[in-house]
């Protein structure tokens, strides 16, 4: 059985809405883009920083690595935009 959400649920959800709107819009323009395993975290949880900092850095190490592997990151990595931020 389903429960309802909660107001801060609901509020949690509108606030992001239009992010969520506009994500679709910058995964199109984008070159390369990384989502973190961050599910299992509250939007509140400041204790936890530390700790998703570390989270982002070793998965967008592990994924650039990977990117920049593929045929799209090679193509990507010689245009000159790329140059000055991913040598």
């Amino acid at each position: 059985r389903l429960s309802p959400p909660n107001l801060q649920d609901i509020q949690s959800r509108l606030m992001f809405l239009a992010d969520y709107n506009k994500e679709s819009f910058n995964d199109e323009m984008a070159d390369l883009t990384l989502r973190p395993p961050v599910k299992g975290y509250s939007i509140i949880e400041f204790d936890k920083f530390d700790e998703l900092v570390d989270i982002g850095f070793q998965y967008g190490q592990e994924q650039i690595r990977n990117w920049k592997a593929t045929p799209e990151g090679q193509a990507v990595m010689k245009s000159t935009r790329a140059k000055w931020f991913m040598a």
